[in-house]
């Protein structure tokens, strides 16, 4: 509420092997992050993809859909490919097909897209979770000799072969990891966007951990389309002038979709819980036991 300060104890109740589980995940992120090795070309896309999925593309192509707003009676062309999940490895669906919305940038056309439809052939696709719909994610701005568009075109088995890379990936940008660097962890609903800077304003709903003097944050600082509007978990650091910050360029945003976070098989309370758990421990090694 406005005029207090929300705060709240990092949750006592955890299970030993899920504290166990979170903090070697956060060991090995760290490593991985300390031992200079190379990172996946896909880190970015992989960091920021609301789901990551290995499929078979059953239809891809263009059709007309109607403007919204215009009753109808003026449509355009709007991309769309209908895939056959083989596995999810990253994201809370375990649908068995998904279908992609795609923008004129993402036209499912060429020959990839045809050579990707034949037996032995498979895509893994980074996706995006926005107004109840799947999207390719995209790495914005574009850096040179990085990709661009979250998909990898493969045979079945190489696409397969790439799926403990992608995982170990996840892992440092996994809730979990974050939770260890962050100054605060909250569920908020993002509103409306802000123009200097470019960010957004969000309504605090639960705090895991951390605490702020209002029930409103703004957040400033993450690429303009790693955030739009909805409820998300959102792992933060604080900023000099009272703004806050995502973590990692925009990878501690996390879309809620059926009550889960994106990234996690896990409900959003067991999530919470276990962040609140890995902050808490983290402080406590940082302060030297105290």
């Amino acid at each position: 509420m406005r005029g207090g300060t929300l705060t709240i104890r990092a949750i006592p109740r955890l299970l030993p092997l899920a504290l166990a589980v979170s903090l070697i995940g956060c060991a090995g992120a760290a490593r991985a992050q300390d031992s200079g090795s190379p990172r996946d070309p896909f880190a970015r896309l992989i960091a920021r993809s609301d789901a990551i999925v290995v499929g078979r593309v059953l239809e891809a192509g263009s059709r007309e859909v109607p403007v919204p707003g215009s009753d109808g009676r003026v449509v355009t062309a709007e991309g769309f490919a209908r895939i056959a999940v083989q596995r999810w490895i990253v994201g809370p669906d375990r649908d068995s097909t998904l279908e992609l919305a795609m923008g004129s940038h993402d036209r499912p056309v060429g020959p990839a897209w045809q050579e990707a439809q034949q037996p032995g052939r498979s895509v893994i696709l980074y996706l995006l979770r926005s107004r109840g719909l799947w999207m390719i994610a995209h790495e914005v701005p574009g850096v040179r000799g990085r990709p661009y568009q979250g998909i990898e075109f493969h045979t079945s088995e190489d696409a397969l072969a790439r799926v403990p890379a992608i995982l170990r990936e996840a892992a440092i940008s996994a809730p979990d990891s974050l939770a260890a660097r962050a100054d605060l962890g909250v569920v908020a609903r993002l509103e409306d966007f802000t123009d200097d800077p470019p960010g957004m304003v969000g309504r605090v709903e639960q705090v895991a951990f951390g605490a702020l003097p209002d029930s409103f944050l703004t957040i400033a600082g993450a690429p303009t389309d790693a955030l739009h509007r909805g409820q998300a978990l959102l792992l933060l650091a604080a900023r000099p002038d009272g703004r806050w910050k995502v973590l990692d360029d925009g990878a501690g945003c996390y879309y809620l979709y059926h009550d889960r976070v994106a990234h996690s098989l896990d409900s959003l309370a067991v999530v919470l819980e276990r962040m609140a758990a890995v902050h808490a421990r983290h402080a406590v090694v940082v302060g030297g036991g105290r």
